[in-house]
């Protein structure tokens, strides 16, 4: 299927409605019932190709034989194309609703491109390692560690240590100049305190890294048999080339979202016999369609997975209402500002640093702050280097007497966009607006 969106992603309204090659106006050009459940079978075979799609094609290919009975009448013919369009539809409506939730999954993650920041050269280009270098780093990698040898809670302390010093030098590059208890715009917001930080690495080192330390087995390892005096240092320079960077903020990314994100708990399988009527329910409307979400649990496997799935979101909400308590100290974060804890650890210190330098610059040199704004912001994340910003150097973002810089910036955005990308500014920063 050719066509896609943007961002790589099938574009199921124009494969299935586009003319003239959709699924839906070739299925409607069909002159004969004949032709049309020839199309339709061609059809659900391009569509349920999965190893696992066994039992949801079979369910079509009967309701097709159900619509398309051999010797139809041909006065019923309109009427049971029309059917098949409408099923169409439901089918495109489900993959258009999985391509929106891959979406704003990958939007969780936008802005952490900087994970690789040090590794581009001043054009941006990132320089390819050597392949006798990359061959031993996977080498390198054990194919199957021993499962006792996580065991130590020595050397799981060292990764803590190491995966804490990753996340502490972004938190260290924001809270740079700021003196809690001393600032004039009263308590710091969460990013920027180091109180909020010690919390914040209470919860990590408690919840998060230690299953980080499974997805990382093969660093873990190696280390392990390094000195002790050298096993930090051995873990950290492992994590500093490229590909164990890379490694490090897979298994981040992944762990954050098992330990700190709610889980729907799935619904209720049906029995055999509602089963049975699903496909030709869609068609007499009833909203319910188990055949469009194959691979249902038995009623034993749902037991199971929804009493793991309660017990995990009870966790994840005790979590964070432990991060979200509010508190003189700082300005508490809220559960949507999840995305910004975990794309912190995807971001280098180095770029955080660059970007709070250059927004200082463009206030510094003054004239149409705006318009240099415009021309730096192209394809970066800037909500919280402008957060940090701003309370690093008040004199220039706040109380500047020449510009309303906060203003300036976000004057090319329409409030739909502010609210989207630079919600830290508007929270903490809207008497600037």
């Amino acid at each position: 299927m050719k066509h896609q969106l943007e961002n790589g992603m099938t574009d199921w309204e124009a494969v299935f409605e586009l003319p003239p090659d959709g699924l839906i106006p070739v299925i409607e050009s069909a002159a004969s019932p004949e032709t049309l459940k020839k199309c339709m079978i061609v059809v659900i075979d391009s569509l349920f190709t999965r190893k696992n799609d066994g039992d949801i094609k079979t369910s079509y290919l009967s309701t097709l034989n159900e619509l398309l009975p051999d010797n139809m009448d041909p006065e019923k013919f309109a009427k049971a194309k029309g059917k098949i369009a409408h099923l169409l539809r439901v089918i495109k409506d489900e993959r258009i609703r999985k391509v929106a939730m891959l979406a704003e999954q990958q939007k969780a993650a936008e802005g952490v491109d900087e994970v690789f920041e040090e590794d581009r050269s001043e054009d941006g280009a990132i320089p390819k390692e050597p392949m006798e270098q990359e061959k031993q780093e996977e080498q390198s990698e054990p194919e199957e560690a021993p499962k006792d040898d996580l065991g130590n809670s020595a050397i799981k302390a060292v990764f803590a240590d190491v995966c804490w010093e990753v996340i502490n030098q972004r938190f260290e590059v924001l809270q740079s100049r700021l003196n809690e208890g001393e600032n004039e715009s009263g308590a710091l917001p969460f990013i920027l305190s180091t109180k909020f930080a010690a919390k914040f690495e209470g919860v990590l080192r408690k919840h998060v890294i230690p299953e980080m330390a499974s997805k990382c087995r093969g660093v873990i390892v190696r280390s392990s048999h390094a000195p002790e005096d050298q096993q930090f240092s051995c873990m950290r320079d492992s994590f500093e080339n490229r590909l164990g960077r890379k490694l490090l903020w897979d298994a981040w990314k992944l762990t954050w979202d098992e330990v700190m994100l709610e889980r729907e708990v799935p619904a209720k399988p049906k029995d055999k016999k509602e089963k049975k009527k699903g496909l030709m329910g869609v068609l007499k409307g009833e909203k319910e369609n188990a055949f469009l979400r194959p691979n249902e649990l038995t009623p034993e496997q749902w037991e199971k997975v929804s009493s793991e799935t309660r017990t995990s979101n009870k966790r994840v909400r005790e979590i964070w209402k432990i991060l979200t308590e509010e508190t003189e100290e700082y300005q508490a974060p809220k559960e949507s500002d999840g995305s910004v804890l975990k794309n912190l650890f995807g971001r280098s210190a180095t770029g955080l640093r660059k970007q709070i330098a250059a927004l200082k610059q463009i206030v510094q040199q003054g004239g149409n702050i705006g318009k240099s704004f415009d021309t730096y912001k192209h394809g970066k994340n800037l909500d919280v280097a402008i957060l940090a910003a701003s309370y690093q150097h008040p004199e220039l973002f706040i109380s500047n007497p020449k510009h309303k810089v906060i203003k300036s910036m976000m004057g090319g955005f329409s409030d739909s966009q502010k609210k989207q990308q630079y919600a830290l500014v508007m929270r903490y920063l809207s008497s600037q607006l």
